[in-house]
């Protein structure tokens, strides 16, 4: 009986050195230069509404400090695009560059601090990413939830990196937004123009698209999703943006792209064939929730729109496009594109003036036939 005791004894001190020692490394795993963002993400309601399946996604990192590189493509736009960095603008234009460059870090594994529990997360990628869906009983949430926001946190006492969760309801309305020429001036048509709004200039809002979306969440308690053809390592400039300009929270899905692999063509890729995937992924967390498109015509975001209407009827009732290119409904492209059968569902703006009262008569309809129903 002593013996049995004795070696169940040295069994729990052997769990719970290797629990600190764990617990230590993963503490550890984030060294004095790297850096570590957590991107904020949204939770959804299982089927049987007593669970939360709760997103964490984050990017550890090591930022690109090299001077060369950075001059290197400074020289490079300067000579093909005649673009110059101004003495104001020197910071600005080190900082996106430097983030694009950035040294990704693999295989590390974050502990993250979760209310009374700690998870480990999946090691990161060699994207330098990380990310896992935990599931967590509904009553637990609750009571760690302020305003429908989670926080956790990873590190220690000493350098803390925080993240944030929101919980989404089942039903309600969701806007699922590009960026680039829709809320943000980016004049992506034009390659130099579009360089310099990305690198060498601080970000412009679109005007009134800040106003329309706080109304959107003011009068439906509106969640927002920003899905774009940016990459995640501009995530924090878009973030600083978007706060600034007072947009509301949103959850961001952005493009993966690696400088050193094959990602890097990914930048290059059409909205068309990269969105509708990412957007699909977000209409299968939440399908009873109605989603209201929003999207310009500069690239090809009706393209990808159009296809995901087809997809999903039900839950899309309204899509507006931002027409930067001077378009109609009854033009060839957008004919095609949309066809008669959505036709209703789409408006092309230029000004966001009647967009509050369209939204309102779409709704109300939607309200309608469901009840009908």
């Amino acid at each position: 009986m002593q013996q049995r005791t004795t070696l169940l004894l040295l069994l729990l001190f052997s769990v719970l050195l290797f629990q600190v020692s764990n617990s230590v490394m993963a503490e550890r795993a984030i060294r004095s230069d790297e850096q570590l963002t957590f991107f904020p993400t949204y939770a959804s309601l299982s089927a049987d509404g007593k669970h939360w399946h709760v997103p964490i996604h984050g990017w550890i990192y090591e930022p690109a400090t090299s001077l060369f590189r950075r001059k290197l493509i400074e020289s490079a736009l300067a000579s093909t695009y005649d673009l110059h960095v101004a003495d104001e603008h020197k910071q600005l234009f080190s900082r996106r560059v430097q983030l694009l460059l950035a040294d990704n870090e693999r295989s590390k594994e974050i502990r993250i601090h979760f209310g009374a529990t700690d998870y480990v997360l999946p090691p990161s990628e060699k994207n330098g990413h990380m990310s896992t869906t935990l599931t967590i009983p509904k009553s637990e949430l609750l009571q760690l939830q302020k305003k429908g926001v989670i926080r956790y946190t990873a590190g220690s006492s000493q350098r803390r990196f925080h993240g944030r969760v929101h919980l989404i309801p089942e039903e309600g309305v969701s806007v699922i937004s590009d960026i680039d020429d829709t809320i943000k001036i980016s004049s992506v048509l034009n390659r130099k123009e579009l360089l310099r709004h990305t690198f060498y200039e601080p970000f412009q809002a679109v005007p009134g698209m800040a106003d329309f979306y706080q109304w959107l969440e003011r009068t439906y308690q509106s969640s927002f999703h920003y899905v774009s053809s940016s990459p995640w390592h501009l995530y924090d400039p878009l973030q600083e943006f978007v706060s600034r300009q007072h947009f509301p929270p949103a959850e961001f899905i952005l493009k993966e792209f690696r400088y050193k692999d094959k990602t890097f063509m990914n930048l290059f890729k059409k909205g068309s064939d990269t969105k509708p995937q990412l957007i699909r992924s977000i209409l299968k967390r939440f399908p009873k929730r109605s989603v209201i498109l929003i999207g310009d015509s500069g690239e090809e975001d009706p393209e990808a729109y159009a296809q995901l209407m087809t997809e999903f009827p039900d839950q899309i009732v309204l899509c507006l496009i931002r027409n930067i290119t001077n378009e109609s409904l009854k033009n060839a492209r957008m004919s095609r594109v949309f066809g008669a059968q959505f036709k209703s569902r789409v408006h092309l703006f230029e000004t966001t003036e009647e967009l509050p009262a369209l939204v309102q008569d779409t709704l109300a309809n939607a309200a309608d036939s469901s009840a009908g129903d």
